[in-house]
């Protein structure tokens, strides 16, 4: 079984950590489920210090005005860790609290991802101030510089996902592989499959025998439903709606993007994927 030993979920500022959080635990159940030994959760909160995100340099600070803007963001850290600690006493799996709160949090949180098996983060939502201290590119400079998959909880949607029925978005590329590899836990303890191929019609049949083979020999028992995409419009909306009407609560995709001068460019269906997705996403570069 793939592991799911150590889950990493990101806490900022925002009030919806509780949705990262409960769905970590139920990340950790499904290894529970499958006969693992319990997973480790640890929530790390990391956001940018306020003298980092303030235009002027530090240097141009006095002493007094550099101490007053780390209070306010030791004052934040509290606020979370108190939000968590509430959280944290429910019954489940324990979930440990680790605080970066000293340079910017892709840094901090990159290296906490390498000893990481999956990451959970949250989907930007500019609507909610909390989210200001963490760059909007957090997630995709996550899942490319640390290359481990991330599993990306909505801010909108309903939360009383099972993750038990899942629809791949599968392409034939390296980055679908990687998050199909990656999902494989899942699919072990799903309920209902769904595989949404780019695959020539002249292809299907060869390439399902080989998908059903693979599921298999991994230990997946549902057998998957297939759908169709080659020759259709199955950008990032054409696939939410997919997910939709399949009544998916997790969807599985590669996360497409390149680097442009170290600043990573999503693809089109990637980027509308996580602008507007409503249930999670399981991704991998």
């Amino acid at each position: 079984m793939n592991s799911l030993g150590k889950i990493l979920v990101h806490l900022d500022d925002s009030l919806d950590g509780d949705s990262r959080l409960k769905v970590a635990r139920q990340v950790a159940q499904i290894r529970t489920n499958l006969g693992g030994a319990p997973s480790d959760i640890e929530a790390v909160y990391a956001t940018t210090p306020s003298y980092l995100a303030a235009s002027m340099a530090y240097s141009e600070y006095s002493a007094g005005t550099v101490g007053m803007l780390m209070e306010a963001d030791e004052k934040r850290c509290q606020q979370a860790k108190a939000r968590f600690d509430q959280w944290a006493q429910a019954p489940g799996p324990r979930i440990s609290w680790v605080s970066l709160t000293t340079e910017m949090p892709a840094n901090s949180l990159l290296r906490h991802s390498w000893l990481a098996d999956l990451l959970v983060l949250a989907q930007n939502n500019s609507a909610d101030p909390g989210m200001s201290t963490v760059p909007k590119n957090i997630i995709v400079n996550l899942l490319i510089d640390s290359g481990k998959p991330g599993l990306i909880v909505p801010y909108i949607g309903s939360m009383k996902s099972t993750l038990q029925n899942i629809m791949i978005a599968w392409k034939p590329t390296r980055e679908s592989a990687r998050a199909l590899l990656a999902s494989i836990p899942f699919l072990q303890n799903a309920k209902s499959i769904h595989l949404m191929a780019d695959i020539p019609g002249d292809e299907s049949d060869e390439f399902k025998r080989r998908f059903e083979s693979y599921l298999r020999v991994n230990g997946v028992s549902v057998k998957p439903s297939f759908h169709s995409s080659f020759g259709a419009d199955a950008g990032g909306e054409g696939l939410l709606s997919m997910a939709s009407d399949a009544a998916a609560d997790l969807l599985v995709m590669g996360c497409y993007g390149h680097s442009r001068t170290r600043e990573f460019v999503l693809g089109g269906a990637s980027r509308t994927i996580l602008q507007s997705m409503t249930l999670p996403i399981l991704m991998a570069h």
